[in-house]
């Protein structure tokens, strides 16, 4: 049998990577609301949620 120890530390990059996903996601809902699909891009949803182009995809 192996026992498997935690260090008891919350995952602090898994959190803010799933707040940055819940902000794009709200963002992006948002802008679609207001100017349509074909009205909204990549580079609009991320500068408004105050993150990087490449965070997108990350």
């Amino acid at each position: 049998m192996m026992v498997i120890m935690q260090s008891g530390r919350p995952n602090t990059k898994a959190a803010a990577k799933e707040a940055s996903h819940e902000r794009i996601v709200a963002v992006a809902a948002r802008a679609i609301r207001q100017t349509g699909y074909d009205g909204t891009g990549v580079a609009d949803i991320m500068k408004e949620a105050g993150l990087t182009h490449g965070g997108f995809y990350a």
